[in-house]
């Protein structure tokens, strides 16, 4: 169900931003092929059930964060876990 049968890796590609200096590149993670996948694209369903996020794909700041989990009603069965991860934005093919 949270599995894809054909996961693949994430793809890492570079954006060169050729309007500052220096050229800096960005990291772009391709992660719709990836194992965990569907399991964040379910979590992330789940959370804006529960939270009124103003931001459909962040969060403003850990102060926000934190506001809105503290309005979370949470009884002993549920658990909070913590995934977190470095991609900066995800491209689709």
């Amino acid at each position: 169900m949270f599995i894809k049968a054909t996961s693949i890796p994430p793809s890492l590609n570079a954006q060169i931003k050729i309007h500052k200096p220096n050229n800096p590149i960005r990291p772009v993670v391709n992660n719709r092929n990836a194992p965990s996948y569907k399991i964040a694209k379910f979590l992330v369903n789940k959370l804006h059930e529960h939270l009124n996020l103003k931001y459909q794909y962040n969060v403003k700041d850990s102060i926000s964060l934190a506001n809105d989990l503290t309005k979370l009603k949470i009884d002993e069965n549920h658990r909070m876990i913590n995934l977190t991860s470095r991609t900066y934005t995800s491209t689709s093919r």
